[in-house]
């Protein structure tokens, strides 16, 4: 992630794990107020941090509470890097670049 200019919070994978952060917190994702959102616009830099701004359509209930702490803990330790290009990894193979060759191994 560089500064998360095209990259969907929500609907991309981009914590390097095999998952979005829709379809692990699928029950934050539907309250989300910003569900179409890029991750530059998820929060600010305050004095050279990144400090998140989420917003949702109505306070958590009591039970969503620790979902939302294992949410924040497995985005609160992401470096928004402002003045970087997002980069896009293909996984299918190592180097990470596309090729028709990787996207033939997948089938």
């Amino acid at each position: 992630v560089g500064g998360g200019e095209k990259i969907k919070f929500w609907k991309d994978n981009w914590l390097g794990e095999d998952y979005k952060l829709e379809q692990q917190f699928n029950q934050l994702f539907l309250i989300s107020d910003q569900q179409n959102s890029t991750i530059s616009n998820m929060g600010t830099f305050s004095q050279g941090n990144w400090c998140w701004d989420l917003k949702w359509r109505r306070n958590l209930f009591d039970y969503e509470q620790h979902t939302a702490v294992t949410f924040m803990e497995a985005i609160t330790d992401i470096q928004i890097q402002p003045h970087m290009q997002d980069i896009r990894v293909w996984k299918a193979d190592p180097s990470g670049i596309y090729s028709t060759k990787s996207t033939y191994r997948l089938l």
